[in-house]
């Protein structure tokens, strides 16, 4: 068969089928289409689902004169030493940066994943350190620049029960020792929750409820002695930490509210966390008031004073002013 009748053929099979092609062809391009419209559909879902946000908050001056230029009270760098003596936490002013990336797995669940920073912007800022008879023992300098905290996957649960007089809703993760700190103290992990029990009012405008955090590290060596010049010291990390907030608040228009919030802390070191019968004082409890304003429905803008009850003193206070975005 030469060339031309096999031409021919091959021509008229292609014109005698161009109907069925054609058919199958509307066919294919649907199916495609279906297929493509699916693809779409999940992708707008996912993305739709995805949440980001970022918060922001300057810890500015305190309201006591006394304290050197750039430097403040810093509640997290407040506690009590060796002898269960109070820490002094004369701190640089701050700026504390915080990430977030998640799903929204259903409506009453988001997981997510968070990171932390805090840059102390101000040098040469000093406090102090004590003997066991409260005198002096040195005088130090804090350190300054950017530090990171641990990282943590998070599970963010909104209804886990509601009736006609309260709600609850927590916040449960998973800390994983990212930070210098905790890879030198050999942290293996962190476990904790945060309950919020909200109770509904009668009056409009007003909110209130509780706050709580329950929070477990797990360490190679949680607590050991070890050899200091001619003496044999005893380390104790910090283990597990306890606290409960109070909160109050009213709002004042539909973008302004005005919130009050009272803090108690607590804490476990070293074997301590195996029992529930022993608790330290950790941080200083507080007290915390200001207004908070809804810029837009995805930047919310804050300011607040923030100072100690524990051995109340204008010192021991903080401006503070915070900014979220969420998307």
């Amino acid at each position: 068969m030469n060339k031309k009748i096999l031409h021919t053929l091959f021509f008229n099979i292609i014109l005698s089928s161009l109907a069925l092609a054609n058919t199958n062809d509307i066919f294919i391009n649907q199916e495609i289409s279906k297929g493509s419209i699916k693809t779409q559909d999940i992708k707008r879902k996912i993305l739709k689902n995805i949440r980001a946000s970022y918060g922001l908050k300057v810890l500015g001056p305190s309201l006591a004169g006394t304290h050197q230029d750039g430097a403040t009270y810093n509640r997290y760098n407040s506690g009590q030493d060796w002898k269960n003596d109070d820490l002094d936490a004369t701190s640089s002013q701050q700026i504390y940066h915080a990430f977030s990336l998640g799903y929204q797995v259903t409506p009453d669940v988001q997981v997510y994943y968070s990171k932390t920073f805090q840059d102390d912007y101000n040098d040469n800022i000093q406090y102090e350190t004590y003997n066991a008879d409260g005198s002096i023992y040195k005088i130090n300098e804090r350190e300054t620049g950017i530090s990171h905290n641990n990282e943590r996957i998070n599970a963010f649960i909104t209804n886990i029960y509601s009736n006609q007089y309260f709600f609850v809703m927590a916040n449960i993760y998973y800390e994983i020792p990212t930070s210098e700190l905790s890879k030198q103290a050999d942290m293996q992990y962190g476990i904790g929750i945060q309950p919020t029990i909200g109770i509904f009012s009668s009056v409009y405008g007003l909110y209130h409820g509780l706050h709580f955090s329950l929070a477990r590290d797990y360490y190679k060596r949680q607590e050991y002695e070890y050899k200091c010049g001619g003496f044999t010291c005893n380390q104790k990390y910090q283990t597990s930490r306890q606290s409960i907030s109070a909160y109050i608040g009213y709002n004042i228009t539909d973008k302004l509210n005005l919130n009050m919030e009272l803090s108690f802390d607590w804490d476990q070191k070293g074997d301590q966390a195996q029992a529930l019968n022993e608790f330290n004082k950790n941080m200083d409890d507080i007290i915390e008031i200001g207004p908070n304003y809804s810029l837009t429905n995805n930047i919310y803008l804050g300011a607040r004073v923030q100072y100690a009850l524990t051995n109340a003193e204008a010192e021991k206070s903080a401006l503070i002013g915070t900014m979220n975005l969420s998307l």
